[in-house]
């Protein structure tokens, strides 16, 4: 102002004769001015104009330099709190933010009113460089020369990016255009550290390259991994990526570097979070941004479909279909097949129960869309117990009894072609010389190569699949088969070619025609043979009687049994004087079996159990006797009486001295062990009478009698067939 304005005072109280002069000091340039209203600063009567002084320089707006500045990285819809020239503060929005700025200040109805400090024990010493110092705006604290420091809003996480929202924008504002917000959920509340964490990486807008994302991933990385809860996983992992200081190109590298450092388990329930939450969701670039996290965690995780993955799946299925629009196709087909993924036998049998309620071919043919992408999941990750329910439902659909609807068992049967058609869905080496080049198996070449897998933990599962599989499967299923010497792998074989008699019997008699199996495949074969042949086949295996292998041989036996029952009965004999006690063991027991009453074979029984000394050795063969006796029958016997008779005389032997055994007598020692005693008591319930209830308790009264248990069931057996 000039000199002559020091002089001039504002005295307040009016004067009844004449008003004071009033200096209005100089104009101001900028305030706004009711309209309508004219302010007279003359003395009445005196058109005295008043010196307003030196001219002021006119600042430089605040709006000013935000028009002119350079696009912002985070492309943020921002506010800032502008002074006007009365000292009054006014919401001023701007489109862009310069490049320097530090961060973002969103006001909406819940952002916090004072500047957040950052915790700077959050950052390794190296991020110095980019820490900045806060700075509070004030009226009068814009300077045109220097930049903005404005403060990142603590709860908008997806402000920055949403498009035709209201999101971002302060209850005034919404007011003043006249309109209330859309409903929209609140992704939660953000931690001061990612705010400060965010806040410190604006600073780093002019960094690219490697080294940019590499800070840019450490730092959010610092924040997210020591989370445990898969809600807060969610909510600031959807946060921090949203309010990103880069650009769109480098926005992805630098989202699948994040996820990489965090837990893929915790990342999988995270994801199942967002796939319930994106029900409540319309933001676009929300759900762009969940449905790039859904994605790179899946192609990393789902493949396992374990309870978590299984879980997420069947989230996106329920809730998320805007998410789901957005995969890729094929995450998209793996997250409409929830309905059919489950996790137990007993889980997917009750979802394969809803194939049933579809009464109409257009119904069905929906459902069978789902259950088949459903069943190449299974199949490509090896989930046999959840799939056996489905393909088994689809198997007993191809019958047409009692289907509601006439096409049913033919869209059946035709599904079930499909499913067992093309390709598994998982790489393996090829094994047609292709050398170091892998290929993608098919669905029967998947299913063979985990019958052959040694461990396997669910082969019950595995068989049913196979089962239903048809056909096509045996000619693989046999050479696993001749192959394998794996006990489980056998049963598994066997039982799914017991399911295609026809087939697998002509398949078996023409690979017996050749002798360059294994002794083991050789074995397998005849008993595969056993479990899908004919009384008829009898003859193919006969010159295996005399097979080098014991297996083999006694394989043969089992064989001619299976095949022939009684008529199997002279090769049985025959078999009792094989050099393998393995194999007279057997075909004794095979003999008890069929109740064979043959001299030879009652002779042999007789020898056995009337031997005061028989070796060790011998314990097997006397137990088998024993069984079978029991199981022939309370038949007379050439000069022992009857089968009671000589197992009473068994069973009163009396127990070796010490003295005896010392000296190297084994009188009787074989009759004392504990296998041997179990068998033949066992033997005298089956077929005594009440001339053994003496012995038998007697043995249950002694403590130290091996058979005191088994007599006691003895007794009872004797008890019960007794006459009333």
């Amino acid at each position: 102002m000039g000199a002559a304005d020091d002089d001039l005072e504002f005295d307040p109280s009016p004067s009844p004769a004449e008003p004071e002069e009033i200096d209005p000091g100089p104009p101001v340039e900028d305030a706004e001015v009711e309209e309508g209203l004219e302010l007279d600063f003359r003395k009445p009567g005196e058109p005295e104009e008043i010196d307003p002084g030196p001219p002021i320089e006119e600042p430089v707006r605040p709006m000013e330099i935000l028009a002119n500045a350079p696009p912002s990285p985070t492309g943020a819809q921002s506010y800032v709190q502008v002074p006007l020239a009365d000292g009054e503060i006014a919401d001023q929005p701007f489109a862009q933010a310069p490049s320097a700025v530090k961060g973002i200040l969103h006001l909406d109805e819940d952002a916090a009113e004072e500047p957040m400090a950052i915790d700077r024990s959050l950052f390794p010493t190296d991020a110095e460089p980019f820490a900045h110092e806060e700075v509070a705006i004030a009226p009068g604290d814009i300077d045109g020369d220097e930049p903005l420091e404005l403060e990142s809003d603590p709860h908008d996480a997806k402000g920055t990016e949403a498009k035709g929202t209201d999101h971002g924008f302060s209850a005034f504002d919404r007011e003043a255009r006249g309109r209330e917000p859309s409903p929209r959920r609140r992704v939660g509340a953000s931690t001061p550290q990612l705010d400060a964490a965010l806040a410190d990486l604006a600073t780093m807008a002019g960094i690219g390259g490697e080294r940019g994302r590499a800070v840019i991933v450490r730092r959010l990385a610092q924040v997210l991994s020591p989370i445990g809860a898969a809600e807060a996983l969610a909510d600031l992992l959807v946060q921090a990526l949203l309010r990103l200081p880069v650009s769109p190109a480098d926005r992805a590298p630098i989202e699948c570097a994040l996820l990489e450092e965090l837990s893929p388990a915790l990342l999988v329930r995270a994801c199942t979070v967002l796939a319930r939450q994106s029900a409540l969701e319309d933001g676009e670039t929300w759900l762009d941004t969940v449905a790039r996290i859904i994605s790179s965690v899946a192609a990393r995780q789902v493949r396992s479909l374990d309870s978590d993955a299984i879980d997420l799946v069947r989230a996106l299925e329920e809730h998320g279909a805007g998410l789901i629009r957005r995969l890729e196709p094929e995450l998209r087909e793996w997250a409409q097949a929830g309905r059919y993924l489950r996790s137990t036998s007993d889980e997917a049998r009750s979802a394969a129960d809803s194939l049933d309620l579809a009464g109409a071919s257009y119904e069905y043919a929906a459902e069978l869309a789902s259950l088949e992408r459903a069943v190449r999941l299974l199949i490509a990750t090896s989930r046999w117990p959840s799939l056996a329910p489905l393909v088994e439902k689809l198997d007993r659909h191809r019958d047409p009894t009692g289907a509601p609807f006439v096409e049913r068992a033919q869209m059946a049967t035709e599904s079930l072609d499909r499913c067992f058609a093309g390709a598994a869905g998982t790489t393996h080496r090829a094994h047609d010389g292709d050398e170091g080049r892998g290929r993608e198996p098919t669905v029967i070449e998947a299913l063979l190569g985990a019958l052959g897998a040694d461990a396997s933990p669910s082969r019950a599962g595995l068989a049913a699949v196979l089962a239903v599989a048809g056909e096509r499967i045996v000619p693989g299923v046999l050479d696993t088969l001749e192959r394998t010497n794996h006990p489980g792998i056998r049963r598994t074989a066997l039982d799914v070619l017991r399911g295609q008699r026809s087939v697998a019997r002509l398949a078996v008699l023409q690979r017996l025609r050749r002798s360059d199996q294994s002794p083991s495949g050789r074995r397998n074969l005849i008993d595969a043979l056993a479990s899908a042949g004919l009384a008829e086949d009898s003859p193919a295996i006969a010159r295996d009687r005399q097979h080098q292998s014991d297996a083999v041989r006694r394989a043969v036996v089992e064989a001619l049994v299976a095949l022939g029952g009684a008529a199997a009965a002279p090769a049985l004999v025959t078999a009792l004087d094989d050099p393998s006690g393995r194999v007279r063991d057997r075909a004794l027991a095979l003999l008890g079996q069929l109740r064979s009453t043959d001299p030879v074979v009652l002779a042999r029984i007789v020898k056995l159990l009337a031997d005061d000394a028989p070796p060790d050795e011998a314990s097997s063969a006397i137990c088998e006797s024993a069984t079978a006796l029991a199981r022939i029958g309370n038949v007379p016997l050439r000069g022992r009486g009857n089968a009671e008779d000589l197992l009473l005389a068994a069973l009163s032997r009396p127990r070796p001295a010490a003295l005896r055994k010392l000296l190297g007598s084994r009188a009787s020692a074989v009759w004392w062990r504990p296998d041997v005693r179990c068998a033949l008591v066992s033997a005298l319930g089956a077929i005594g009478t009440a001339r053994s209830k003496q012995i038998l308790e007697r043995i249950s009264r002694s403590d130290d009698d091996p058979g005191r248990t088994e007599a006691l069931g003895a007794l009872a057996q004797i008890a019960a067939r007794a006459p009333q």
